[in-house]
């Protein structure tokens, strides 16, 4: 017997998006995307019938989300029924006497488990139990104590936290001990990017789509099936939208056109046009970047669905000039030794950089 379901984790519904890096519009559409996903995914689940839905962990952003996204997502779950949905609360949604969960009436096709310990849901017609425990405070400072199965059964385990960092807030869990109870598949949540794991059967689904420039790469959820032999688990990838983050390294006799011409081609291959991206760029520019920033922007926004350009560059000193200036000071001294070095270019720029950095600062004290 074949048992299929979809595990997915960290939605965050409701969350606000932070206009720092994004635009205040896309901000905004951005809690849209979120849901919209996410309702995608739920939509797939009963058009290919799986046999249940897992969610582990932080399906909502308690500080952000309202009424109106609680009884969208109550709604929607009653349009899955008659396909099971078990999920946990999250450190971002826990429960308490003034958890969110509690704001609504959820369908019977849901199972929220209420516990702070484990404890097991039985599908006897499955010949399966279902381990899962809910967050009550944002931070959870004890290792996890699994409980103890047997291999008469099959089991699959529901957790929201850390795994293997030891001392962590956020309920760390041994992966030693996982391989040692051997579940036929553990149902991860908290961990934002995907991974499926070898050394024992299981994965962190991650968020449907990314929250931020930090989580790179492809999101969406976890297609797994159980046989009486093996646990196939399959990462779909799910995302509108994705955060890209690029490092663009400038010259001091680049000129604007030159810069949006190396973004351009180191963007080419990607999808400026729909994705958010954040160019950092560094490197050494004559005067202050500002208003090459400004100018940067006008010349690239029309080609990007959305993007931000950091300023890490410094100014590119006069060293010619500093030499003359300061001639046999250590000032002088220092440029001439470490224009003499051995050193590769760069180091040798960087190094000048630097110590002139502050020496001129010693010398205008």
């Amino acid at each position: 017997m074949e048992i299929r379901f979809f595990h997915l984790a960290d939605i965050h519904i409701g969350k606000c998006y932070s206009t720092h890096c994004l635009s205040h519009d896309h901000a905004e559409s951005r809690r849209n995307e979120t849901w919209g996903t996410f309702a995608r995914i739920c939509g797939k689940a009963k058009e290919e019938a799986v046999d249940f839905i897992l969610i582990a962990g932080d399906l909502f952003d308690s500080h952000y989300c309202s009424l109106q996204d609680l009884l969208g997502v109550s709604e929607m779950f009653a349009s899955l029924s008659p396909t099971p949905v078990y999920m946990i609360a999250g450190n971002h949604d826990p429960l308490g006497e003034k958890s969110v969960y509690h704001w609504v009436k959820w369908p019977k096709n849901v199972t929220l488990f209420s516990s702070q310990q484990f404890e097991k849901i039985e599908l006897e017609e499955k010949k399966l139990n279902i381990w899962g425990k809910s967050w009550n405070l944002k931070e959870d400072h004890e290792s996890c104590k699994l409980p103890g199965i047997t291999s008469d059964t099959k089991n699959l385990l529901l957790h929201h936290g850390d795994l293997d960092q030891e001392g962590s807030l956020y309920a760390n869990l041994s992966s030693q001990t996982l391989q040692e109870q051997v579940f036929d598949y553990v149902a991860l949540g908290h961990i934002h990017r995907p991974k499926i794991f070898k050394n024992f059967t299981g994965a962190y689904a991650g968020s449907p789509e990314p929250l931020d420039f930090g989580e790179f790469g492809e999101h969406g959820y976890m297609d797994v099936r159980i046989t009486d032999s093996d646990t196939e688990i399959e990462f779909v990838s799910e995302s509108s939208r994705k955060f890209v983050a690029l490092q663009i390294e400038v010259a001091a006799t680049d000129s604007v056109l030159t810069l949006a011409s190396k973004i351009r081609s180191q963007t080419k291959d990607l999808q400026p046009d729909q994705d958010f991206f954040k160019i950092t760029v560094e490197g050494y520019w004559e005067g202050q970047f500002e208003l090459a920033a400004s100018q940067l922007m006008a010349l690239l926004q029309p080609e990007f669905y959305d993007l931000a350009i950091l300023d890490k560059t410094k100014p590119d000193l006069n060293v010619e000039r500093l030499e003359q200036v300061y001639g046999d000071s250590a000032i002088g001294r220092y440029i001439r030794t470490i224009q003499s070095s051995d050193l590769e270019e760069t180091v040798q720029k960087e190094a000048l950089y630097v110590g002139l950095e502050a020496l001129l600062k010693g010398k205008n004290r």
